[in-house]
């Protein structure tokens, strides 16, 4: 009995065994057919392209997205080549009635975006700083069957030794389109993410499914390309690092503190010469930067940038993008004295408090908290001047934000009436609207692409009747939007903005965001915008 026993198990261990041997060959196949695919795709692309031996005489219908990489002013303003085809539903006040309901007369809910062979491929062209610095691929599968054969892949696929000893941590790669939880391997001079697309991914949770579910995410960064690595917030945690090469960075979350600490230790331990970015080092490099813009060592835009990023702010997450301020306040007149203080906006106010009747009102409902609830939850403003739905409301004519923007409103573009189609309207909305606090972002002084509708999307019609295509400019952009984005970063850079834009500065990032200065400045957002209000510790998932 014990031998028939013995054998039993045997039999049934070596019957595992070759499931397991003919599940990984199987992935082994199909991996080598995707790598074979995406190779040929991206031959295929390049011969067939305007500048292609196979290029076509007829003028081809390109698309366009916005690169990731970043020039020195961290300043993101490169296009590439889109070849993911989006049908876009609109949600016209004209329009929407016909569109929301079917032949049979029933309500459709949430109409999907319509993709033609929606492919993450494209991530694939022109991204890469240099063959060196990164290797990015969304084509690899994961059978999920244990740490040890994932490693195997890993090595067949990208020619990468993982020690034995290797150190490894649970984390998620956060970009602007999606967060993709995975993990993190440092070793032999190489840092290694790889982690499988999530079916609902992105910033806002539940809603459409990831076009790219199931596949791979993956990023291979030489240390020696790192140039810096600063410690980050992740949705109200200190738990995060953003990993800076020349002209690319990546943002990565992990499970706690602890963990983050221990992988840019492993990190820096192969590459010394990392400079490392924690929140007590932020503080003298912010005086470093002061001291180097009141000298004029450094522009005024060049110092916004190095202010957002030393707060944190990120082009990777979209809930803390870069913020800029409102510079001007005419955007009416024919041509602009950019020696004339009159045509600039008081930058000692916050937005909220420029116009004097919202600034009395503002100030009651502050009053009226303090008495009704807690004084430490009192505040002026119920929304923001930085939001995710701000940024996509800014640069929805340009991709990815544009397919964003769309699963933000479950699958449709929004409204035409509520869309970004004129520069003026918006600046008179951010100073009357009671709820309109918004600032601006980097692009609006670097990127006039952002103004023109580059893919040709139909944005539907208003209920004026006018269609909304590209953005309505002042008249002193004279109809072009680099003539706008010129005279705005001269405007940035004028002696009037160099002399106040302190004051700007003070209140969103220096000492009136709170306290006593803050109530004085009208300054006080919703008690759950700030850091430390919420603890997260105590919240339990549902």
């Amino acid at each position: 009995m014990e031998y028939a026993k013995e054998g039993r198990q045997r039999s049934r261990t070596i019957s595992e065994l070759d499931e397991k041997r003919r599940l990984d060959e199987s992935m082994n196949l199909l991996e080598r057919s995707q790598e074979s695919e995406r190779h040929w795709k991206i031959l295929s692309r390049k011969l067939t392209s305007e500048k292609g031996i196979w290029a076509s005489e007829k003028a081809q219908n390109l698309r366009w997205k916005l690169d990731s990489t970043e020039d020195f002013l961290r300043r993101r303003i490169k296009l590439r080549r889109l070849y993911t085809l989006r049908d876009y539903v609109t949600s016209s006040s004209l329009t929407e009635k016909k569109s929301d309901v079917s032949d049979e007369g029933q309500i459709i809910k949430n109409l999907p975006v319509n993709a033609l062979k929606v492919s993450e491929e494209e991530d694939l062209q022109g991204e890469l700083p240099s063959p060196s610095e990164i290797q990015d691929s969304q084509e690899f599968k994961e059978a999920g069957d244990g740490a040890k054969t994932s490693t195997e892949r890993l090595r067949r696929s990208e020619s990468i030794q993982f020690d034995a000893t290797a150190f490894f941590a649970e984390c998620k790669l956060v970009t602007a389109k999606r967060v993709v939880p995975g993990k993190i391997h440092v070793d032999n001079q190489t840092v290694y993410f790889s982690g499988k697309v999530q079916e609902e991914s992105n910033l806002f949770g539940k809603g459409m499914p990831d076009p790219s579910f199931g596949k791979t995410k993956r990023v291979c960064i030489n240390v020696q390309a790192i140039r810096e690595i600063h410690f980050m917030r992740y949705m109200l945690e200190q738990n995060a690092c953003e990993i800076f090469l020349q002209h690319k960075s990546f943002f990565v979350a992990f499970l706690s503190r602890d963990e983050m600490k221990k992988t840019v230790k492993h990190i820096t331990m192969l590459q010394p010469s990392i400079h490392v970015v924690t929140r007590r080092k932020r503080l003298a490099l912010a005086e470093l930067y002061s001291s180097q813009w009141r000298k004029g060592e450094i522009s005024n835009f060049n110092y916004l940038m190095k202010l957002n990023t030393l707060a944190g702010r990120t082009f990777n997450d979209l809930s803390q993008y870069p913020v800029f301020p409102w510079i001007l306040a005419d955007y009416e007149s024919n041509e602009l004295d950019l020696k004339d203080p009159s045509i600039y906006r008081d930058l000692s106010k916050p937005i909220g408090a420029l116009n004097e009747k919202r600034k009395a009102l503002v100030e009651e409902r502050y009053n009226l908290t303090c008495e009704s609830d807690d004084p430490a939850k009192a505040f002026h403003y119920g929304s923001h001047y930085s939001t995710a739905g701000i940024v996509l409301y800014y640069l929805i004519r340009t991709e990815p934000f544009t397919f964003l923007h769309s699963i933000l409103q479950g699958g449709k573009l929004d409204h035409a009436d509520r869309l970004f189609s004129s520069v003026s309207t918006t600046w008179t909305m951010c100073n009357n609207h009671s709820a309109d606090v918004k600032e601006l972002i980097p692009e609006f002084f670097c990127l006039p692409e952002m103004f023109d509708n580059i893919n040709d999307i139909d944005f539907g019609t208003r209920q004026d009747g006018v269609h909304v295509s590209e953005v309505s400019l002042p008249p002193w952009a004279h109809g072009s939007s680099v003539e706008f984005v010129k005279i705005h970063r001269k405007a940035l850079e004028s002696d009037y903005v160099s002399s106040n834009l302190h004051s700007w500065i003070d209140l969103v990032f220096g000492f009136k965001q709170r306290g006593k200065a803050a109530v004085e400045a009208v300054n006080i957002f919703h008690y759950l915008s700030y850091e430390g209000s919420v603890d997260m510790a105590a919240i339990e998932d549902e």
